[in-house]
């Protein structure tokens, strides 16, 4: 056969499972299908009595008998000597004459490459030929790999195998030099190391005795007493500090400055500082309040200066605090814990001047106790853990481009579809005085009041920064603009826990919000020509500037620009805060990272990962390796299939990355934790478990797989319910509008002095008459017909049609501009005798004609300009998702956001909008669930090569 594969399995030590290789391997192959030929290339016919052949010296013809035909330059007869075995497996026998035909070899011409004249013509006949040769390299093991593809090499756990198998690789490497290029070592048994593995199972109780059930016991357990102990020791701590609360009788101090505390409080502080009182109240004061929150300039103001005034000192936000303020507060205690980013933003004289010039900013940087700390090398430790962002991708870039991927991050469970995202806008930036971007500025309010006018997010909390100041205050201008006209619109932004707020790169640190819109403000100017003068991002240090803007949201982050990353020339400028915001403008248009974190032996060495992977697609369902943007990973994430953006089911293997993490909490509760609040299921494999029963936990995995597949299509089908109800609710809602708005019009009409209502067509009342004024009882079933007939004619002509559309067509060919109960009466009537299917799109009723298959349908339409064109809303996702893959032809590899951009100019729009972005994303969606689109590794679309599409254009 033309794909025969030709396998030698050999090793120069005997004993080491060549033969039980051969026969298991042969059969599993016929088994599965295949007709395999198993030749025995060894003298002492291991491989013949194996398959039954007792007495291998008394079958008539052998190998050595077929190669001493070719030798002698006889007809070869490829069949000969071949015997048939019950198991289904073809065997060549061999016996010892074998042995004395390697001396009759030497002296042959083209000798290394008889057996491979034979193989050549008889694996015509044969998916698989598996050589055994003997235990040793003369030329019968020489042609055995001249002839064949590929190499397994069975082993053992002793020396003198793993010295046979150092030889065998040399002779194997100088065939393939000299004779066989092609030659490959296709499999190496490691059989020395399941021995090895056995024998440490065997002498280890931990992992002789371990099992999956039993360690999540342990989990379980250690988890409630974990949290337990937390309670005793919050429990602790309460009866410590209310124990030594003071009491009149503890002492004569005691007492006084308590008197001197009650006189102050009933004085409502009359008459003494605060400072005075703390110093009057010295011995009760950290019996009171133990633990107290200041700024450095309050600490100096009410606590006198004097050493070990207080036990420890703690800042927070270190990064920011210069050190000229931070002394008098160390003076205060014994110890200090510092904490800060030195990443993020020092302490600045960007406010120190009444004016600011920010392109032209002699921008000073001040020292920071932090970083002045580091640099005397005082004990540090690092925190590696991110917890703000809801959303990897709100962190990834931060993480890649600043922190050199060290922090742990979290996936989350719609890892698929990013959370940063670019919006482009037409305008330009004034270089003037203005120094704003007023198109941005405009396109941030649309967004904010969108948000707000939209009951699925107006209950997020948002952030707007911006990079300089001008364009924070043009933005807060409109804003207020916007709050004089709508007072509800005020209250919403500037109420709550976490109002609006509109800050700039310089003060926006330490605040976060739920969605962050990000005015770059700077772009070409009016004459198209690109300043790479951003203020102080230019300086030095100014980097920390953009990492503190991009790392403010949880759940999502868009940037409003009008320039993008290919504006930008590095060749221009060596300033690293410039280079990082080309790098933040690509991440935010293409939505992945130029070079992802790269995989290192922890991803690479994972054990059973390969097997569980393998089992998961076999079981039907789509998966992706090592999710993650950090060291972090998951193993594996099933893909949900009625929501491709999201994840099914996360698995954890306990392999070097999980070996890696070394604290038992962080390990076995805190990262479970954060993932299942990021929205995770989560499901461990444990690899003894795996060894011990594979079907067992294959057939495990398959329940927990099959379980929450059911779910998903549970919640799939609510959501969709729930849509289906909106947009009938909207529907209703449109319609009372519109009829009130035609009864006002109507009576307007009316009232107005010399205008009359035009009368329909005379030759179309009678078709009116009926439809619109004949009571319900009188209706003729000629009507019906009509109705009938004309619904029918549109759908031979333009189907799939909207339920909507078909009746407004309809009604317009009895010249009714509007429906009323008793024409939708009639309609509806019709509809149940024409000949057409019908299928529910999110709410929306489509027909089709019955020669038609939904699932086949393969055109998308143009509609031309003019009053008859339809509504986003009457497009199928059909016809969307075609037009989808017909932007994948022509484009190729494209983001989701270049991707629906596309699909919206292929359907002839010159402009998108919300509506139009929706349907191009159901159609994407469409055909992510048919399997004509996939998804690749960095997260862009293309189409699937495996499925046929032949899209048309009508």
């Amino acid at each position: 056969m033309s794909n025969c594969k030709v396998i030698a399995l050999t090793n120069q030590k005997g004993g080491v499972g060549k033969t039980t290789t051969a026969v298991n391997l042969g059969v599993s192959l016929v088994q599965q299908g295949k007709k395999v030929l198993l030749i025995d290339a060894d003298a002492q016919a291991n491989l013949t009595m194996a398959l039954g052949y007792n007495r291998p010296d008394d079958i008539p013809i052998t190998l050595s008998t077929v190669m001493q035909n070719i030798i002698d330059d006889k007809t070869l007869d490829v069949s000969q000597g071949i015997i048939h075995h019950s198991e289904g497996v073809d065997l060549l026998p061999s016996n010892i004459e074998l042995s004395g035909f390697e001396v009759r070899l030497i002296n042959a011409m083209n000798r290394e490459r008889v057996l491979k004249t034979y193989v050549n013509e008889v694996k015509k006949n044969y998916d698989y030929v598996l050589i055994d040769c003997m235990p040793s390299l003369g030329m019968i093991t020489i042609n055995a790999l001249a002839a064949a593809d590929s190499v397994i090499i069975p082993t053992q756990p002793h020396y003198l195998s793993a010295k046979g198998l150092e030889l065998l690789l040399r002779s194997v490497s100088r065939v393939k030099r000299q004779i066989n290029p092609k030659l490959r070592i296709d499999v190496y048994l490691r059989s020395v190391y399941r021995e090895l593995i056995l024998s440490v199972i065997e002498t280890e109780p931990v992992l002789n005795e371990f099992t999956g059930i039993g360690f999540h016991e342990k989990i379980a357990q250690f988890k409630k007493m974990d949290q337990e102990f937390m309670e005793l020791t919050k429990a602790e701590m309460f009866h410590k500090l209310t124990h030594q609360l003071p009491r009149s009788g503890d002492s004569v101090e005691v007492s006084k400055e308590l008197n001197i505390l009650r006189r102050a409080i009933s004085s409502n502080g009359r008459g003494i500082s605060v400072r005075s009182l703390f110093e009057q109240i010295l011995h009760i004061l950290p019996r009171l309040c133990p633990c107290m929150l200041m700024s450095p300039i309050s600490a100096a103001q009410y606590l006198r200066a004097e050493n070990n005034l207080v036990d420890i000192v703690i800042f927070d936000e270190a990064s920011q605090l210069p050190t000229c303020k931070a002394i008098g507060v160390l003076a205060r205690g014994t110890n200090a814990v510092i904490v800060g980013d030195s990443y993020q933003m020092p302490p600045t004289s960007f406010f120190a001047g009444n004016t600011v010039d920010e392109d032209n900013l002699d921008l000073e940087d001040l020292d920071s106790i932090l970083d002045d700390c580091l640099a005397l090398g005082m004990p540090s430790a690092y925190l590696h853990w991110h917890y703000r962002s809801r959303h990897e991708s709100l962190i990834a870039f931060s993480n890649r481009e600043f922190y050199e991927n060290s922090m742990l991050t979290f996936p989350s469970v719609n890892d698929r579809e990013k959370r940063v995202r670019m919006v482009r806008t037409d305008d330009f930036f004034d270089r003037g005085k203005g120094r704003v971007n007023e198109g941005e500025a405009q396109a941030i309010i649309r967004e904010i009041r969108s948000r707000y006018e939209d009951p699925m997010r107006t209950k997020q909390t948002i952030g707007v920064v911006t990079f300089n100041i001008s364009q924070q205050t043009l933005i807060e201008d409109l804003l207020q603009a916007e709050f004089q006209k709508d007072a509800a619109f005020d209250q919403w932004a500037n109420t709550g826990e976490e109002p609006l707020f509109v800050k700039n790169l310089e003060n926006v640190q330490g605040d976060e919000r739920n969605i962050i819109l990000f005015s770059i403000a700077f772009g070409p100017d009016a004459e198209g020509k690109l300043s790479l003068n951003f203020g102080p991002l230019n300086k030095e240090g100014g980097w920390k500037r953009l990492n503190v803007a991009v790392s403010r949201a949880r759940y999502e982050m868009v940037a409003f620009t009008t320039m993008t990353s290919d504006m930008i020339d590095l060749r221009r400028t060596k300033s690293k805060g410039v280079e990082a915001l080309k790098d933040f403008l690509e991440f935010a248009q293409k939505g992945r990272l130029q070079g992802e974190y790269v995989e290192t032996h922890l991803q690479k060495n994972q054990g059973i990962l390969e097997h569980v992977c393998q089992a998961i697609k076999e079981a039907g369902y789509q998966y992706q390796k090592s999710v993650g943007h950090s060291k972090f990973k998951i193993d594996i994430a099933v893909i949900n299939p009625y929501e491709p953006e999201e994840y099914l089911l996360g698995i954890m293997l306990d392999g070097e990355s999980y070996r890696q993490s070394l604290n038992t909490k962080d390990r076995e509760v805190a990262q479970a934790n954060v993932l299942t609040g990021l929205g995770w299921e989560l499901y461990r494999i444990w690899t003894m478990d795996w060894w011990d029963n594979r079907e067992r936990e294959l057939s495990k995995l398959r329940e927990v797989l099959e379980e929450k597949k059911k779910a998903a299509e549970k919640r799939y089908q609510e959501h969709q319910n729930l849509e289906e109800e909106e947009t009938l609710k909207k529907a209703e809602t449109l319609k009372k509008a519109e009829s009130t708005l035609i009864l006002e019009t109507e009576n307007v009409l009316e009232n107005v002095s010399g205008i009359e209502m035009a009368s329909e067509p005379v030759s179309n009342q009678s078709q009116e008459s009926a439809l619109e004024t004949v009571p319900k009882s009188e209706q003729s079933q000629s009507v019906t017909d009509d109705a009938e007939q004309e619904e029918q004619q549109i759908l031979d002509t333009e189907t799939p049609i909207s339920y909507d559309r078909l009746v407004k067509k309809t009604l317009r060919t009895f010249h009714i501009v509007r429906s009323s109960p008793q024409t939708l009466e009639v309609t509806d009537k019709a509809m149940k005798k024409v000949s057409a299917r019908l299928n529910k799109q999110a709410g929306v009723k489509f027909y089709w004609r019955k020669d038609q298959d939904p699932e086949r349908y393969a055109i998308y339409r143009i509609d031309e300009k003019g009053s008859d064109k339809r509504s986003v809303e009457e497009i199928c996702q059909q016809e969307m998702k075609n037009a989808v893959c017909v932007a994948l032809q022509e484009k190729g590899v494209q983001s989701k956001e270049e991707l629906l951009r596309n699909t919206i100019r292929v359907m002839g729009y010159s402009r998108s909008s919300t509506a139009l972005l929706a349907a191009a994303e159901r159609g994407l969606k469409y055909g992510r669930k048919t399997g004509e689109i996939i998804m690749n590794e960095e997260k862009n679309f293309i189409l699937n090569q495996d499925n046929e599409m032949d899209s048309g254009r009508m």
